[in-house]
This record gives structure tokens, sequence and C-alpha cells, in this order.
């Protein structure tokens, strides 16, 4: 499912003040650039208030917007929100509604003394007075030693498991069975943290004039079928439009891309194109595409958004090359996925 970037971009912004010694500690996963650029304002003396303003615009311009999902059904609504550990160790929790069915997103962190942010995230269903979970993961974000000022992420594991308990008092309790993490903490409600959190959900809610194709930006891969990847851009704003790179490796060096624009039809979520362009690429050691013989120009065919399982299908009229293909987002940006460089050259 695609994650919640807002949501991780405010909560950057106070892990990476903590992290800078202004004060203030939080959990998030995030863009490498928002949090280097939020730790570089803290040392600077910038404010939290000023911070999270400026992470706020950077991230809007990046494209990151909130999924339009139903919420208010779920049971987890009246605790929604942001937590920190009431005798000060600096660990904080984030409690998100996720659906209309009582799933819960769970995220933990802490900085350490080193400036490495160690954090948690996992999902799971809350029946009331816990939210059960597994195959959460747990990720060590710190600065790169290679590219000083860029911040890297190091999986730690994916398979963790244990429960989260809200009380009556609204205290959260953390039960963490792979490291016993949570053992002895006990989070209490953060009002000024959840009023900053209010305020940046605010900026993000105005969507007036937004392409409802920027909730779909980026890259895509199709897990059982690694040769494929793709690439999604939102046209301009009070429109629908949108330009599709499909992206298949075809061998050393050697790509295949077919490139087309549509509009979403956002009552049958489905992208309706014609004219695609098919091409035959090669690329240097970076990845970038040097050279292109075109294939066709005529392609026909569509687009098929599923909200529910957050993928898109293909239908190729052509030569039916989509079939049996599943995209889903992809957060991998580094040399082994699909990157945002491979991905401006190829739209170019």
């Amino acid at each position: 499912m695609k994650r919640n970037e807002i949501m991780a971009t405010v909560l950057a912004a106070v892990v990476a003040c903590s992290m800078a010694g202004c004060g203030a500690t939080g959990a998030a996963t995030t863009t490498d650039s928002a949090a280097a650029e939020t730790a570089a304002a803290a040392e600077e003396g910038v404010t939290l208030e000023e911070t999270v303003a400026e992470d706020a615009e950077d991230t809007m311009e990046e494209d990151y917007d909130l999924e339009e999902v139903d919420t208010s059904t779920n049971t987890i609504t009246p605790y929604e929100g942001a937590y920190m550990d009431e005798a000060g160790s600096g660990f904080s929790l984030f409690l998100q509604a996720i659906d209309s069915t009582n799933g819960v997103n769970v995220s933990v962190g802490v900085s350490q003394p080193d400036g490495s942010l160690e954090y948690w995230e996992m999902s799971g269903t809350f029946d009331g007075s816990r939210v059960t979970y597994k195959d959460g993961y747990k990720t060590i974000e710190k600065e790169s030693e290679e590219n000083p000022g860029e911040i890297e992420d190091e999986m730690i594991y994916e398979d963790g498991s244990g429960y989260v308990e809200i009380s009556e008092d609204k205290k959260v309790t953390w039960v963490d069975d792979k490291e016993d993490r949570g053992n002895g903490i006990v989070f209490v409600w953060d009002e000024e943290m959840n009023q900053q959190i209010q305020e940046m959900m605010d900026m993000y809610t105005d969507d007036s004039g937004q392409n409802p194709m920027m909730n779909w930006t980026g890259p895509y891969v199709d897990t059982e079928n690694k040769d494929f990847s793709m690439f999604v851009e939102s046209g301009a704003e009070d429109t629908s439009d949108c330009t599709i790179t499909v992206t298949q490796e075809t061998g050393l060096n050697q790509v295949t891309n077919w490139y087309m624009e549509g509009a979403l039809d956002t009552e049958t979520m489905t992208i309706e194109y014609t004219g695609c362009r098919k091409a035959n690429g090669k690329l240097d050691k970076s990845g970038a595409v040097i050279s292109e013989e075109n294939v066709y120009e005529d392609g026909t065919g569509r687009f098929v958004i599923d909200e529910t399982n957050q993928s898109i299908s293909w239908v190729d009229d052509k030569e039916d090359a989509g079939k049996d293909l599943s995209f889903t987002f992809s957060f991998d940006y580094s040399n082994d996925g699909f990157t945002e460089e491979i991905a401006e050259e190829v739209a170019e």
C-alpha cells in the first residue's frame, strides 16, 4: 500500500529537530532530502514551527498528497495522533487509521546519541483496546558516510510481531515480541505535536484545483515480473492528465520503453490512451538512456487503477504487452531500482 508521505514528512521534521538537539522527538519514515533539510534547518536555529512549514512546502513540490480513504467508521479515530514517552526517553508513537474497517498503522521511533533514527512501522486491526500486528519492520536512518548531508536507510528486519494496547485514559503501551523495545514505556498524548500535525494536514487537504493523478505519481514495479517497471507523472492542475512510461529490461543495458499520455476518469479509475510510442533503448553505466529506436507510435490501450489493492494494471491493445502485469508503488530509489534519474531520462 502506498505510504502516507505527508504524515511521514511531519513526523520527520520533529525527529530531525530532535536529532539536531532542539528539544523535540518523533517517529517517521520519509524521503532522504526532507530529513536532511530539516536537520540542517534545526542546526541553524530555525524553530520547529518554521521547519515543519518549510518541509511541508518542499513535500508539496514533490507531488505527495493524501490518499482519499474514508476512515469515519474506524474505531481507532478517537485515539489517532502522536504520543510521547511520559518518562522522557525520547520514544514517540503515532497511530493512524488506514481504512474503514479498523485497520491501523503504528509508527514508533527514537533518535540515538550518534544522530541516527531508529524506527518501527507496523499495521494491524484495532479490536477496541489493542492493535495486534505481524510483519512489522524496523529501519535505521542515518547520515551517509560517503555522501555527508544525505540520509540513508538500513532495513534491520521485516518480521516483527506484537501489539499496542490503549487504555481508557488514552495511554498507550507497546509489547514488542521481536526485541522487547517497548518494555516499560508508557506513551501519553502530546498536544503540541498533534497541533503541529493538524496544521500540516490542513495544508495538504486544500485540494482545490488538484490533479487527481498526483495521488498516483511516482515509480512502480511488478513484484512478480521484475523486468517491468513503470513511472507515472501527473499533468497540469485543474486537469486529470498524466504521462505514463512502462519500461522492460530486455538485456544488459538494454530496455524497451512504452510512452503514453492520457487522462484519469475518476468514476471508472481508468486512463485511456492513444498514440503510444514504443522504443528500444540503450543505457549507459549510470542507467541513463543514451539512444533509442522507435518500434511504433500508434499504440492504444488503458490503465486501470485498483484503489482497494493500491495497484495499476495495463491493457495494451497493440500487442498485449501488459498481460498479467500488476504494478504497485515502489519506494526503491536505489541503483538497483527504477531511479528518479532514469525516470527523467525515459520521460524525455
